[in-house]
């Protein structure tokens, strides 16, 4: 089911505006001072079917309503209500049972303090759109500009407590991280958390990412501390696991170095994947792809010389574009120090004559016969056997520095890419373009670039006694880092069993984010991967599902241990396959209560849409974890 809204006129009492399909017009409808949409899903009311809250993200509006409230009553059934309570002008909504009745609770913190008004306040949700709000004490001082918030049930009681990730530095000793333990009134039992006790504060956001989950499977929330980079004086472990004591303290172990765990690598995405009731990750990598020049020159190999007026030269090579010879027919004045097999050229150092431009004396030398240039240029011609884009010419001791030689392209664009040394010592002309597609040199090196696709480019060229060129590409490409994502499955001990995930997946951080729910409801975390559109020559679909095939026995086979599926193929709506994740976002939940995690996708400021999971047997009926998040 698809549900497009235009927010700004949803009023209390009155029902969506539809749209009949998700339209980029929905942002002609952005309502003054609103940002993008935040969405939570969260089950408010306790009848297993997870309810929806929207928010314009960082608004900057008055404090009017404008927090909408989604009560699923089932499939494609809402309650639609907008909530003073809520109020999201620059503040940030955080989803927990604080209090462990099994309903979820929301924690507001605002961004700065207002005269008059509490930093963090509690709202539990009583019905009808209505809350009932708990203000907590300032002194907490947890407002949303200075701290992060990651819940978690740390003592396994059952009511949703938090950390308080500080945005300060490591050395303020003043303000270190601090979990606060509900004791389901709205008050929390608050300790501060030290790291191998020592007093700086080594868990700030500036410095870790903080990573909950029960990894031991003890029913006690844990978390993991992964260090953000390397430039690290105090030597700390990438990644270190607090497990959890149950009372605010935690036993800490370092996690394997040869994990590249560290936060600068990769992210880790938590998740029970193979249905055993201890949390699980992925480790995504978020190795960025290294921009690399790979040129490509002619390998020259037979020349015939002009030796009389009015008959042409020729030299035959090849170079490789995109691993296909490219045969090249160069026509023109061809003389006879032309060299092939990479013999040197008189006084050219090569890598410090060119940038990225070729490495070896292979090259046409050119003067031709003296009496052709009395009245002006004298035609030249390259012939490429298949079309080359963009191809450069490298340019040896043109001109000399008293008389200028000119390359004249006619009405092809030419660039200069670099210029290097002068190939006579004391001579130190670059080349130039003094107008049009006209290249000039006064005993000039460099390289040139012809844009656009070619199987011929035709110049003229007029007479010296002794310059030379040669003829490639040297495109930039992406070149994939080689760093594989893995699966990091947990056990009771603490230990963990690693596999290396399929390139095949291409779920490299860089491009893609995942989004862990059981969406099949057997019991097993699955991930949804949303794509940004950044990966180059990408097949990728924008929505791709990932279906665990892992049993709890650690030591399964894990060649495949996810099923790729189209989201064709696992949700019932494919209206919005061509949306990535720059164009929206997505938040998983079971919106219908049938086990399975459906997903709503925000467009822009205005739109959303709402798409459920296929129906089918459910076999995560009997699935008791205990964590009741699981």
């Amino acid at each position: 089911m698809l549900m497009c809204s235009l927010l700004p006129k949803f009023t209390s009492g009155t029902t969506f505006t539809c749209l009949p399909e998700i339209s980029k017009t929905c942002n002609n409808n952005q309502p003054s001072g609103e940002s993008s949409l935040s969405i939570l899903i969260a089950d408010l009311d306790g009848d297993k079917n997870h309810d929806i809250v929207i928010y314009p993200q960082n608004s900057t509006t008055s404090d009017s309503a404008n927090t909408r409230l989604l009560t699923s009553n089932g499939y494609s059934s809402f309650q639609k209500y907008l909530t003073n309570d809520l109020n999201s002008k620059n503040t940030v909504l955080t989803i927990g049972d604080f209090d462990g009745d099994g309903k979820q609770d929301i924690l507001t913190r605002r961004m700065t303090p207002i005269e008059g008004q509490n930093t963090a306040e509690i709202s539990f949700y009583q019905g009808k759109g209505d809350f009932t709000t708990i203000a907590l004490p300032n002194s907490y001082n947890i407002q949303a500009d200075s701290t992060i918030i990651i819940t978690g049930d740390f003592d396994g009681d059952g009511k949703t407590d938090f950390i308080a990730q500080p945005n300060g530095t490591q050395d303020d000793m003043n303000n270190p991280a601090r979990i606060f333990l509900s004791r389901g009134n709205g008050s929390f039992a608050i300790k501060d958390i030290f790291f191998n006790g020592d007093a700086r504060n080594l868990l700030s956001s500036n410095l870790a990412n903080i990573i909950v989950g029960d990894f031991n499977g003890d029913g006690l929330d844990d978390f993991i501390r992964q260090n953000k980079k390397a430039d690290n004086d105090d030597k700390v472990p990438s990644a270190v696991l607090f497990i959890s004591n149950g009372d605010g303290t935690f036993t800490l172990h370092n996690l394997p170095e040869d994990l590249n765990l560290r936060g600068d690598l990769c992210n880790l995405v938590v998740g029970d994947f193979n249905g055993d009731c201890i949390i699980d990750f992925i480790r995504q990598s978020i190795c960025q792809p290294v921009p690399q020049v790979q040129a490509s020159w002619t390998d020259w190999r037979a020349f015939t010389l002009q030796t009389q007026a009015g008959q042409k030269g020729q030299a035959t090579g090849t170079f490789m574009v995109d691993n296909v010879a490219v045969t090249v027919t160069f026509e023109g004045s061809v003389n006879d120090q032309s060299k092939t097999d990479d013999q040197a050229v008189h006084f050219i150092n090569f890598p410090q004559t060119f940038v990225n431009g070729p490495t070896t004396g292979d090259w046409v030398a050119l003067s031709g016969i003296e009496s052709e240039f009395s009245d002006g240029k004298i035609a030249q011609k390259i012939t490429f056997s298949h079309p080359v884009t963009n191809p450069r010419l490298a340019l040896w001791s043109v001109g000399d520095p008293v008389v200028a030689v000119q390359y004249d392209f006619g009405s092809i664009p030419v660039t200069i890419i670099s210029t290097g040394p002068a190939s006579v010592p004391g001579s130190t002309i670059p080349l130039t373009i003094p107008s049009g597609s006209i290249v000039q040199g006064q005993e000039s090196n460099g390289i040139i670039e012809l844009t656009g696709t070619f199987t011929e480019v035709p110049f003229t060229v007029n007479y010296e006694d002794y310059h030379a060129f040669t003829v490639g590409i040297a495109p930039t490409v992406l070149v994939p880092c080689n760093d594989q994502s893995t699966l990091n499955l947990g056990t009771a001990t603490g230990d963990l069993f690693t596999a290396n995930l399929p390139a095949s997946y291409k779920i490299e951080g860089v491009y893609s984010t995942l989004h862990v729910d059981d969406i099949n409801c057997d019991g097993r975390d699955d991930f949804i991967k949303h794509e940004n559109r950044g990966r180059p020559s990408s097949t990728e679909d924008e929505i791709t599902v990932f279906l665990s095939n892992l049993e709890t026995d650690t030591d399964t086979d894990t060649e495949t241990p996810f099923a790729k599926k189209a989201q064709s193929e696992v949700y019932e709506d494919t209206s919005v396959l061509a949306w990535g994740q720059e164009q929206s976002r997505i938040s998983l939940g079971d919106i219908n209560g049938d086990g399975r995690a459906d997903y709503v996708q925000s467009f822009g400021d205005t739109c959303f849409a709402i798409v459920y999971a296929q129906s089918g047997k459910c076999q995560n009926e009997a699935k008791q974890c205990k964590k009741s998040h699981l």
